[in-house]
């Protein structure tokens, strides 16, 4: 079930929305390839202003999984109702 759940959110420039960036070697510096934008905070500039896609995402990835286990949760109680018959 784990491996179901894991995702991954692209970064995208906020200025013009690519997703074409270069990254310095250690990522601290970060150069939309598309506009030229500079995010000199690196990765974890670009993570915080990418934060409101993140969160869309692991909401969605919540309400899957919310989905799954109610799925799951009621064919366990079926095949316990059978076998307590």
């Amino acid at each position: 079930m784990r491996d179901k759940y894991e995702k991954s959110v692209t970064l995208r420039c906020v200025t013009c929305g690519d997703t074409e960036l270069k990254y310095s070697e250690d990522k601290s510096t970060i150069v939309c390839q598309r506009c030229g934008r500079e995010y000199p905070g690196g990765y974890d500039e670009l993570v915080t202003l990418n934060q409101p896609e993140i969160d869309r995402e692991v909401e969605k990835l919540e309400k899957e999984a919310l989905k799954y286990a109610d799925v799951e949760l009621e064919k366990f109680m079926k095949e316990m109702n059978r076998k307590n018959r």
